[in-house]
């Protein structure tokens, strides 16, 4: 989106944000398509109840500036897998996004479980994050 259309059509900001958290986690923004990072945009902001035309003011921003760099982050563990995410990140990192794995499948309509479900369906997800996921399905429905 050039800066002209994001002047016309907003929420330039948000996505922005999440491009930085996307980049802070070793991905580059431009790789992904804008639709999908949009989606992320909008799950973000459905989770923290913000409408979604328009950037928040105040504390607001600040909590969506947050929650859009951990939704970058956690696409950016399903979309590398462990080991190359750990490399990046550390280990102490990649144990609080396995922790967000493991508790997104308690919580399916969290967050956390559509940044995750949104990664899988895009075909974006790791295959051993995939693989996890669709053992996971299974045991579930057995």
């Amino acid at each position: 989106m050039n800066i002209l259309g994001k002047l016309f059509f907003g929420g330039s900001l948000s996505l922005e944000w999440l491009d930085q958290g996307l980049e802070s986690s070793g991905l580059a923004p431009g790789g992904f398509p804008e639709p999908l990072r949009l989606a992320m945009v909008r799950l973000t902001k459905d989770a923290l109840d913000l409408p979604q035309r328009g950037e928040p003011k105040g504390l607001a921003r600040q909590q969506l500036v947050e929650a859009l760099s951990r939704s970058g982050r956690l696409f950016a563990y399903c979309y590398q897998g462990s080991r190359d995410f750990t490399d990046r990140e550390g280990p102490e990192i990649a144990a609080e996004m396995e922790a967000r794995l493991t508790n997104a499948l308690d919580a399916p309509e969290g967050l956390d479980a559509r940044i995750i479900s949104l990664t899988l369906l895009s075909g974006y997800a790791h295959g051993e994050v995939a693989a996890r996921f669709e053992t996971e399905e299974q045991a579930e429905s057995s």
